[in-house]
């Protein structure tokens, strides 16, 4: 194994953890009583753990994918509550969702970008004109 892929898996690992947290944080403002048996289960504390700590390098795609689509069922289950959506929590699990995953046209599955570092900036600043220009031929670009 060489360093290419201890860094690969590392930033992996990171994204995973972060796609945890920001779950976490949005499943504790839904109301219990609205929560899927599937979101109930973020809420155990051993959910964490064998999401994150006992995990393999194999393990890390489905798993990151696996709390993709929780986030998108919290998000569905938020929209619904205009009092809930409106919370910060719900608009980080939002961006989160838009700017880490990509939908399966066919299955409406959330599924990992795969996106690079410099790709995943661009994305999620691609609103700001501020970081764009244009060559001489039209074309718009990020700096």
């Amino acid at each position: 194994m060489d360093s290419t892929m201890i860094e690969s898996n590392i930033k992996k690992a990171g994204r995973l953890a972060l796609a945890f947290d920001v779950l976490h944080q949005a499943v504790k403002v839904i109301p219990d009583f609205k929560h899927t048996e599937a979101l109930k289960e973020v809420s155990k504390p051993n959910f964490k753990t064998s999401m994150l700590y006992r995990v393999g390098s194999e393990k890390l795609n489905p798993n990151l994918d696996y709390l993709l689509n929780l986030g998108a069922e919290a998000l569905e289950i938020a929209k619904k509550m205009p009092e809930i959506y409106a919370r910060k929590e719900i608009k980080i699990l939002e961006r989160f969702l838009d700017e880490q995953a990509v939908t399966n046209k066919k299955t409406k599955m959330y599924l990992d970008g795969g996106y690079s570092s410099v790709e995943l900036w661009q994305k999620a600043n691609s609103k700001n004109i501020d970081l764009m220009f244009t060559d001489m031929t039209g074309t718009k670009y990020m700096l």
